[in-house]
């Protein structure tokens, strides 16, 4: 029979107790979130380094992929839904860059996919226009055009809209109306553009739009 003090000391009474689920959630949710930081922290250092050899930049642009790769694969697995949105959404914007247009556009509309089953219109309008821009670098503008409508649905639906997000998804539209020859349209959109960039005081936005209304202008004369 054991004693009292055999007894305490061999049982689990001061062991640590096991970390709950949502504890190892949030440990896995932190990696991945480091790992998208590190990813996106390298790829500016890669944009940046206009001089540097090619093996280096391909090194550091496949450590990149595979950073962002693991962060989805993470979000993926423990149903962290909108933390996986902006980890498709990068890795998307770097599958991009190196022209990888299947893969973006597979992560792209995964994201939108997902953002139609949360409760978050402008995660969803921000991910359509991604989306929207995929099809406009592989000059599908009529693929595009309707996402960048949902988008601008969206954002005008919104009591208090990102202004920023607007103005970004207002200047695809404007771009794209031009693209298509729709110069009274494309007039419209850049100067309502032109009034939200003034209004977060974006300068260089604020150039963009102006020097594309007067050229505009002066083509419609």
């Amino acid at each position: 029979m054991r004693s009292g003090l055999s007894g305490i000391l061999n049982s689990r009474f001061f062991d640590s107790p096991p970390p709950s689920i949502h504890s190892l959630m949030d440990n896995q949710s932190d990696t991945a979130l480091r790992l998208l930081d590190r990813a996106w922290k390298a790829r500016a250092s890669v944009v940046e380094d206009v001089t540097g050899p090619d093996s280096k930049k391909s090194a550091i642009q496949d450590s990149i992929l595979s950073d962002l790769s693991e962060a989805v694969s993470i979000f993926r697995k423990i149903s962290a839904k909108k933390e996986l949105v902006h980890a498709l959404r990068r890795l998307g914007h770097v599958e991009q860059d190196l022209g990888m247009n299947d893969s973006t556009r597979d992560r792209y509309s995964e994201a939108v996919s997902i953002c139609r089953n949360l409760d978050d219109p402008m995660l969803l309008a921000h991910s359509l226009r991604h989306l929207g821009d995929h099809y406009m670098e592989v000059h599908e503008m009529a693929k595009a055009e309707p996402f960048y409508s949902e988008a601008l649905s969206l954002y005008r639906n919104e009591e208090t809209p990102p202004i920023g997000d607007f103005a970004n998804a207002l200047r695809r539209i404007a771009i794209l109306k031009e693209a298509q020859g729709k110069r009274v349209e494309a007039l419209a959109a850049w100067t309502e553009t032109l009034d939200l960039y003034s209004t977060i005081r974006l300068i260089q936005g604020v150039e963009e739009c102006r020097m594309r209304i007067s050229t505009l202008t002066e083509l419609n004369e």
